[in-house]
């Protein structure tokens, strides 16, 4: 085994603890990392997939509607934002059915509404503080139970939806906010 195997060896092995394809790549390649350089993904494409970008892309939504959707996942109150969707998406019924039948799939339930709904005004207290600590993983089982507890046919929108809603807060957050002076 010859230097060059051994260390790819270890660059395999360390980039895979680090998931870090890019040195994998740089290095299988024998270009220098200064030379081959994977660039970070930007805008829509570096949130989610290319489906749930041309939703985001077909419903038009504004800063402010990205605003108001970062307010939705926060505290958890859907029922609002799911109405601003669905007038986005009644405005693409006239111009193309395919694109309307897509945007569908990531539209909300009235069952998954009604199932957050029914959390306590203690209950979404709670899950406001978790998500405002940042405690993504106890969200994300709560949500899942939520979810598991709906009609079969329910869940894929209902998971659907929540994957939408994920890639806005992570658009909110990539919008630059305005100098305060």
């Amino acid at each position: 085994m010859c230097f060059r195997d051994r260390v790819l060896g270890i660059v395999l092995v360390f980039a895979s603890v680090n998931n870090r394809t890019d040195a994998i790549f740089n290095f299988a390649a024998g270009w220098p990392s200064w030379q081959r350089q994977i660039p970070a993904p930007t805008g829509l494409g570096a949130c989610g997939s290319a489906q749930v970008a041309t939703v985001v892309l077909l419903l038009r939504l504004t800063p402010m509607d990205l605003t108001e959707a970062k307010d939705s996942m926060t505290l958890w109150n859907f029922e609002s934002f799911s109405k601003t969707l669905y007038d986005r998406a009644s405005q693409i019924e006239g111009q193309n059915l395919y694109n309307l039948f897509v945007v569908e799939r990531f539209l909300p339930s009235d069952e998954f509404i009604a199932a957050v709904n029914a959390l306590t005004v203690v209950q979404k207290g709670h899950i406001g503080e978790l998500s405002i600590g940042g405690r993504a993983a106890e969200l994300e089982q709560i949500m899942n139970g939520i979810i598991l507890s709906l009609p079969l046919e329910v869940q894929m929108k209902a998971r659907n939806f929540m994957e939408l809603m994920d890639i806005l807060v992570c658009l909110h957050s990539s919008l630059q906010e305005p100098p305060y002076y």
